[in-house]
């Protein structure tokens, strides 16, 4: 049987766990009513960030020929096996470099294309040059390969 102590205990820690919930309830309608946009634009960042999260760890479990329990380690028909992480981690860095770029992009390819349709100014050279940089990574991408071979 449980001592009084106990209960109570249990009672206080439930008690603050309740209120850290109604709490955060409260300040989130609270921010709702004050703007919903800002609402919505960090609730879907706040969900993006587990959806990236999850993925991440998917398609590394997938890489990596083993179960999400165990990422560290690496099955038989591991895609990254015998390849130095040194090398691994230059070619994710290299990569998410590349996203980068291309995002820049295509950004400045669509604003400046909205922008020459809402006032008219000719602004092709805005544009090839931001065609530069959506197509430089793939350049580079294919000569590297093609050194390679």
């Amino acid at each position: 049987m449980r001592s009084g102590k106990r209960i109570v205990f249990d009672f206080v820690f439930l008690s603050f766990h309740v209120f850290k919930w109604v709490l955060g309830l409260f300040i989130g309608i609270s921010a709702y009513r004050a703007s919903p946009g800002a609402f919505w634009v960090f609730i879907f960042l706040f969900l993006g960030a587990y959806i990236i999260q999850d993925l991440y760890r998917v398609f590394k479990a997938i890489i990596k020929d083993t179960t999400l329990d165990n990422l560290d380690s690496e099955g038989d028909f591991s895609y990254v096996k015998g390849i130095d992480p040194k090398d691994l981690s230059a070619a994710k860095t290299q990569l998410l470099v590349y996203l980068a770029v291309i995002t820049f992009g295509v950004v400045g390819i669509v604003n400046n294309v909205n922008a020459w349709k809402e006032d008219g100014k000719n602004r092709f050279g805005n544009i090839a040059i931001s065609s530069l940089f959506a197509f430089a990574p793939v350049l580079v991408v294919v000569g590297q390969a093609r050194r390679k071979n």
